[in-house]
């Protein structure tokens, strides 16, 4: 039974996850059920890029990598076009380029699961709305 006062539910955000190591990848996908989205997983990048192209729309991608499996920054800047990136790296280096290609943010990895819960809900939260008027400094005391 719908209430006339029944609003109409959000869809849940969605989550691209890319990462090769299968126990990664699962506790990543629980972590964004807890946050409130929805997730579809890929061990690869390619693979990954190939939903990006596709009809489904992402909110959000996270990214996890390490030394074996560096990201091209090409190709971590297509994604940034597409959807903000979140990066888990083992590397100090890897995570600047990482960065400077376009995440906005870098976790370290391994990671603690309550940095990316916390990470992936900001990314969730609705932008704060602009002021329609400038905001104009109150003058200075007499």
């Amino acid at each position: 039974m719908i209430r006339k006062d029944d609003k109409p539910r959000a869809k849940p955000p969605r989550v691209l996850v890319i990462e090769l190591n299968p126990s990664y990848r699962s506790v990543i996908s629980h972590v964004v059920e807890l946050a409130g989205g929805q997730w579809e997983s890929v061990s690869e990048v390619n693979p990954g890029r190939a939903l990006l192209a596709g009809s489904r729309k992402f909110d959000l991608v996270i990214i996890g990598v390490d030394p074996k499996s560096r990201i091209d920054a090409k190709i971590l800047t297509e994604i940034r076009a597409i959807a903000p990136i979140i990066m888990l790296d083992e590397t100090y280096s890897g995570a600047l380029q990482n960065f400077e290609a376009g995440a906005e943010q870098i976790l370290p990895k391994p990671f603690s699961p309550t940095p990316l819960f916390g990470a992936t809900r900001s990314h969730f939260r609705p932008a704060a709305p602009t002021p329609s008027s400038p905001l104009t400094p109150h003058p200075p005391p007499a």
